[in-house]
């Protein structure tokens, strides 16, 4: 029965990519297109014909993951970036649906996921636009998921999958090593759940740990552990890339602030640059509306929020992209933030839907 329903997944998942791909080319000739996806067609042709450094093209182009999805279908097609999106935001469904149809019985919710994934204008969004959206959306439920099934199962091989996926993800897309920021201070109240004791409340398990030596040593060395699990494979992937940028481009940033390496320099200045010769004013992102739109995107989110309103820890990892989302606004403050950002809750949603359903 499992294998049918796996085939049946991919079968349905083959139909979406071609639904996605005929809906992306047909807006291309009708005139819509990405900066991203043109910025990696120039690139792969730069590579196959071209008589720049291709080294440096191949290993410093970023985001290099979306890049890389993309130049392997350049080769035969010069609609490669919407290719790569429309198998990406494929995968994203079979990844999803799979793991629903492993929670629950019930057909009627992998219809509702269907319909979402057909008509959801962020969905696609990400399929149809050639850009790196979908491959962020795959890991960052990928990512999600790995972290909130470690809360349950509590066992080092989902938190390290989770590690795995946020290299992924922030190769994906850079801006993703600062949602690694939020997570530095929630392990600790991660770990301090993970310990066996009677007493619910997190402030009163901290106080027992702490007074208690075996626990206390426990507490510091499960905390330490979680630390290396978590951020030290992303934390060398990133240095070993500064280095290679470094070692190609004589700057540890070349990858991310120079306009040959990356396509979000010049997008980013073209866009503040309409916003201030603009005629018609354009209201500022207040945190207010940036909550707004998260809400828009995603309203059942508050429902997964109560979902886990009796869980600190939980509830805490489910509030980190929120302050990311927030403090990117804050970082890149001359710009408006990308739509793409907020469909990270919609992904979020269906982790915690997931994980609330057991096997």
């Amino acid at each position: 029965m499992r294998s049918n329903q796996s085939k049946y997944l991919l079968v349905i998942s083959l139909f979406l990519g071609a639904y996605y791909l005929i809906a992306g080319i047909y807006l291309n000739h009708l005139g819509y297109f990405s900066q991203e996806a043109l910025f990696y067609i120039e690139k792969s042709k730069i590579v196959a014909h071209g008589l720049d450094n291709k080294l440096r093209v191949m290993g410093l182009t970023a985001p290099i993951l979306p890049f890389y999805s993309s130049f392997i279908f350049s080769l035969t097609n010069l609609y490669a970036p919407i290719i790569a999106s429309s198998i990406g935001t494929a995968m994203l469904f079979y990844f999803m649906a799979s793991t629903l149809l492993k929670r629950v019985s019930d057909d009627f919710y992998l219809i509702i996921l269907l319909i979402i994934f057909v008509l959801h204008p962020g969905i696609l969004y990400a399929a149809c636009s050639g850009k790196s959206v979908a491959l962020v959306l795959v890991f960052f439920f990928l990512f999600f998921f790995n972290l909130l099934k470690f809360y349950r199962s509590n066992t080092t091989f989902h938190v390290s999958i989770a590690s795995i996926c946020l290299v992924i993800l922030i190769f994906c897309d850079y801006k993703f090593i600062w949602l690694s920021l939020f997570f530095i201070p929630l392990v600790l109240s991660i770990t301090i759940q993970s310990l066996n004791l009677s007493e619910q409340e997190s402030i009163f398990r901290l106080f027992i740990s702490f007074n208690n030596p075996s626990l206390r040593r426990k507490l510091i060395n499960k905390t330490f552990a979680l630390y290396i699990i978590i951020f030290v494979l992303p934390l060398a992937c990133v240095v070993c890339y500064k280095l290679l940028n470094l070692t190609h481009a004589n700057d540890l940033n070349y990858s991310v602030e120079s306009p040959y390496a990356t396509w979000t320099v010049l997008a980013d200045k073209l866009t503040f640059d309409q916003l201030s010769t603009n005629l018609v004013y354009r209201l500022p992102e207040a945190s207010i509306l940036i909550s707004g739109k998260m809400m828009l995107f995603c309203p059942l989110i508050l429902v997964a929020l109560y979902l886990f309103r009796n869980s600190t820890y939980q509830l805490l990892t489910l509030l980190t992209p929120f302050a990311f989302v927030e403090f990117l606004h804050i970082k890149y403050e001359k710009v408006f933030l990308p739509q793409e950002y907020y469909l990270i809750f919609l992904v979020l949603r269906c982790c915690v839907f997931y994980t609330k359903h057991k096997h």
